[in-house]
């Protein structure tokens, strides 16, 4: 399976707050799971204070990508890090409802 091309994730920290923030853009399912948890894998190794998981860029998210997306929350909890998730569509929010995860949503 070979991934798409309009999949990314990239990253950026708050240099006041030292807050990074991950955003993905494209279709987050398990052909793009790999470049995620790389990115998000140098995110850990930053040892924020806290992390943002901006999905506003997504077209479709899978059981893949939740797994994934979980695996970093446990990552980063290992760390002491808080992991916060944007997900303003309301596909989004019903799948995190839907999977028992709408604790980790960041407020709107």
């Amino acid at each position: 399976m070979n991934r798409p091309s309009n999949f990314s994730t990239t990253f950026g920290t708050n240099t006041q707050s030292g807050t990074v923030t991950v955003e993905v853009h494209g279709e987050f399912e398990s052909a793009t799971v790999p470049p995620f948890e790389a990115a998000t894998g140098r995110v850990v190794d930053l040892d924020p204070p806290a992390v943002i998981l901006d999905l506003e860029g997504t077209e479709l998210i899978d059981s893949a990508a939740i797994g994934a997306i979980m695996r970093f929350r446990r990552d980063l909890q290992a760390i002491g890090t808080e992991l916060s998730i944007q997900a303003p569509h309301v596909y989004q929010q019903r799948l995190f409802e839907i999977t028992g995860l709408q604790h980790i949503l960041a407020p709107e």
